[in-house]
């Protein structure tokens, strides 16, 4: 299968995509100028979805990813797809579910390679703190998506 780059234009930055005909392997925040035109059908169905999640349409990504990291950041990811639109959880109930370190949680978030569509923007600190998020912007970027899911923190 042959793999596509993509990049495109979003409200939070450019954004990069990789994808083959029916998967996505990542997803992020790019300096690289636009691409031209969409490489196949998948790569504009991302486009698509991720606007209209940045734009407030949509909730649930039907978009299928793929990530194979180590089997511990795959179980943490596995993790973090479960959580709903509009709901946030600490690293620490992350941990306690897998039977881990919240400090450990933390570092296989930031190896999430698709943290829109896998939504680690939604994973906090213990006190609701905001921490970090692997997407360029960083924790601007992810208060912005909080927001926009109407999630209000400290």
């Amino acid at each position: 299968m042959n793999k596509y780059e993509y990049i495109f234009s979003s409200n939070i930055g450019n954004i990069r995509i990789e994808v083959d005909d029916d998967k996505i392997y990542l997803l992020t925040g790019t300096d690289k100028k636009i691409s031209g035109s969409c490489p196949n059908g998948l790569a504009k169905k991302v486009e698509e979805e991720v606007s209209d999640y940045l734009d407030g349409k949509l909730e649930k990504f039907s978009i299928k990813t793929f990530y194979d990291k180590t089997p511990y950041v795959n179980k943490v990811v596995s993790e973090i797809a479960k959580i709903p639109y509009g709901q946030v959880i600490t690293y620490k109930d992350i941990s306690d579910k897998i039977k881990s370190h919240p400090r450990a949680v933390g570092m296989a978030c930031g190896k999430n390679p698709i943290p829109l569509i896998i939504p680690c923007h939604r994973v906090v600190g213990m006190s609701g703190k905001l921490t970090g998020f692997s997407m360029k912007g960083g924790v601007e970027v992810k208060k912005r998506l909080l927001d926009l899911e109407g999630i209000k923190l400290n």
